[in-house]
């Protein structure tokens, strides 16, 4: 069956046959445009996703009041937040997003993993922070954005090694020695 014929049968109008509901004669009915909702449900809901950051992109930019005070990335972020929530109360499919789905090849959406989320996700929003961050903003918190890192990196490396130490001294946390002496 070539193309053109698989296109002139979706091109057909269907008809139905119905009876009267008081009773009467049956009478034909012909459905020239349908609604497949099973088929266009995902395309409409990332679709419309892509339509909703527009327009909240292009309204962002036009309210100075909050353009002024909250990060761009940050809106798309809330914006994605309550998206997903209203997907996930609205869309009730067994296998979209369904974590607990044991068929992989019937997920519609991405399973969301960390590697999609650190490969994928993450570095779009890092770099369009970086980019809408103006010079002059950053080399006047240079001070304060280095001290932060440098304490949060020392002390980030002395507690979480502290601890694991403490916790290897209680004997929460073992190591075992193979036959050649190696932990």
């Amino acid at each position: 069956m070539n193309t053109s014929s698989m296109h002139e049968e979706k091109m057909v109008p269907e008809v139905l046959q119905h009876k009267d509901s008081h009773g009467g004669d049956e009478h034909l009915e012909i459905r020239l445009i349908g609604w497949r909702w099973m088929e266009v449900k995902n395309n409409l809901a990332v679709m419309g996703f892509i339509l909703l950051s527009g327009l909240a992109k292009l309204g962002f930019h036009r309210a100075h009041v909050i353009s002024s005070k909250v990060p761009e990335s940050c809106l798309l972020i809330i914006l994605g937040v309550m998206f997903g929530g209203m997907l996930y109360l609205f869309y009730d499919d067994e296998c979209s997003l369904n974590q607990r789905c044991l068929d992989y090849s019937h997920l519609v959406f991405p399973k969301f993993t960390p590697d999609l989320f650190f490969l994928y996700l993450l570095p779009p929003i890092i770099l369009e922070a970086a980019y809408c961050l103006h010079n002059k903003h950053f080399f006047d918190n240079i001070r304060s954005i280095l001290f932060f890192a440098v304490v949060g990196t020392v002390i980030n490396f002395l507690l979480t090694g502290g601890l694991l130490i403490l916790v290897q001294y209680l004997g929460l946390i073992g190591f075992q020695e193979d036959s050649n002496g190696n932990y």
